[in-house]
C-alpha cells in the first residue's frame, strides 16, 4: 500500500492523492491550484502517467478538488470518475464554468498584451476547453452514499456524507490481501454541524489509516451567533431605511443557504414580502441541482418539504440567468 501527495500539502488548494493498493492505482481528487504562488503548477504535466490510473475517486465538486480533471482527461485518462450523483451534476457545472472563465480571461489577456505591446512568457491557451470539460463530464460515474462499490476483487470504496457541500463525501476504502483487510479513510473536506439543507458529517469509528484535511483545524467556529436572527435584523434594518441589501456570496452552497434562510424568514413573516434576485447563472443552475437531490437533505429540510414548504422557492425569488436581466436589476 502506497500513498503519494500531489497537492494541498502545506497549502490549501490543488487536492490530489495517488493511492496504490490491491493491484489498483487510484487518484483521489484532481483539484486546481488557486493560490497565486502555485497557479503555474496547473500547467505542469501530471507526475503520474494519466493512462496508468485505474480509477479517479472524487470527494466533491469544488474547483480545488475537481478543477484539473479535464486536463487529465485531455492528457490521456480514459477511465471512470466515481463520485456521488449530486457531485457529478455540480462538477459538470463547475468544470464547464471554469472552461468558460479561462476562455474569457485568455481573450482579455491577449487584448491587454497587444495594447501594451508585449507578450506573455506562457502560451496563449487555456488549461482546457469547453470540449474537454464536456468529455470529462461524460466520464463521471455516480454512486450512492453508504453502498460499497467494488473496484476489483480486492478493493471496495464506500462514499459517506461529509456534510461540506451537496454531494460531498468521505471515502472508506477497504483492501483485502492474503486473508487480511485494511481500511483507509480519506476525509475530503469536512463540513460543520447543523448547517442548513444538508446532513451533518458522517461519524466513522474504524480505520487503520486516516488522511484528513485540516484547513480550519486550529480554529473554533462561533456557535453563539444565530445566523437567521442576524440576517433578519439586517434585512429589516435595510428595509426600514428604504435601502437595498446586496450580499456577495459563493454561487454554490452559500447562495443556497442564504436562499433557504430568506425563505424561512419570509414564511414566518419575520421579514416583509420582497423581491430577491439571485443574480448569477451559475447559482441559479446550482439551486436547480439542489432541488433535484432531495436524498442529500437533512431531516429539518425534509420535514419542511413534507409539510408543503419549499425552502429553495418562495414568493418574490427571481433566478437571474441572462446578462440583460442582470443589468435590468439596476433599474
Amino acid at each position: 500500500m502506497k500513498i503519494q501527495f500531489l497537492g494541498a500539502t502545506r497549502q490549501v488548494t490543488g487536492s490530489c492523492y495517488l493511492f496504490e493498493a490491491g493491484g489498483l492505482r487510484l487518484l483521489i481528487d484532481c483539484g486546481m491550484f488557486q493560490e497565486r504562488e502555485f497557479v503555474k503548477r496547473n500547467w505542469e504535466p501530471c507526475p503520474i502517467p494519466p493512462d496508468s490510473i485505474d480509477f479517479i475517486l472524487l470527494t466533491h465538486a469544488h474547483l480545488d478538488h475537481s478543477g484539473r480533471l479535464p486536463k487529465l482527461v485531455r492528457d490521456g485518462y480514459s477511465g471512470l470518475i466515481v463520485t456521488t450523483a449530486a457531485s457529478a451534476e455540480l462538477a459538470r457545472l463547475i468544470m464547464t464554468d471554469s472552461a468558460k472563465i479561462q476562455r474569457e480571461d485568455l481573450s482579455y489577456k491577449k487584448r491587454r498584451h497587444q495594447k501594451e505591446n508585449r507578450r506573455s512568457k506562457y502560451p496563449y491557451e487555456p488549461l482546457y476547453t469547453d470540449q474537454d470539460a464536456h468529455r470529462t463530464g461524460e466520464m463521471l460515474s455516480p454512486v450512492s452514499y453508504g453502498k460499497p462499490e467494488a473496484l476489483n476483487d480486492r478493493v471496495t470504496v464506500t462514499f459517506h456524507d461529509a456534510g461540506h457541500i451537496l454531494g460531498s463525501a468521505m471515502l472508506e476504502i477497504r483492501i483485502r490481501d492474503k486473508g487480511q483487510e485494511q481500511c483507509v479513510v480519506f476525509s475530503g473536506d469536512i463540513g460543520q454541524w447543523d448547517k442548513p439543507l444538508i446532513r451533518d458529517p458522517t461519524l466513522l469509528d474504524e480505520a487503520d489509516y486516516v488522511v484528513m484535511e485540516s484547513t480550519y483545524g486550529d480554529k473554533d467556529h462561533d456557535r453563539d451567533v444565530d445566523l437567521e436572527d442576524q440576517l433578519c435584523q439586517i434585512v429589516n434594518d435595510t428595509v426600514n431605511r428604504g435601502g437595498k441589501l446586496l450580499i456577495p456570496t459563493f454561487a454554490i452552497e452559500r447562495a443556497q443557504e442564504l436562499t433557504y434562510f430568506l425563505g424561512r424568514l419570509r414564511g414566518a413573516d419575520r421579514i416583509p414580502e420582497l423581491t430577491v434576485y439571485l443574480d448569477s447563472p451559475m447559482a441559479a443552475d446550482a439551486t436547480e441541482i439542489f432541488r433535484r437531490h432531495r436524498q442529500c437533505f437533512d431531516q429539518p429540510t425534509l420535514d419542511m418539504l413534507d409539510s408543503g414548504d419549499r425552502p429553495l422557492r418562495f414568493k418574490g425569488l427571481r433566478l437571474v440567468r441572462s446578462a440583460s436581466d442582470s443589468k435590468a436589476i439596476n433599474d
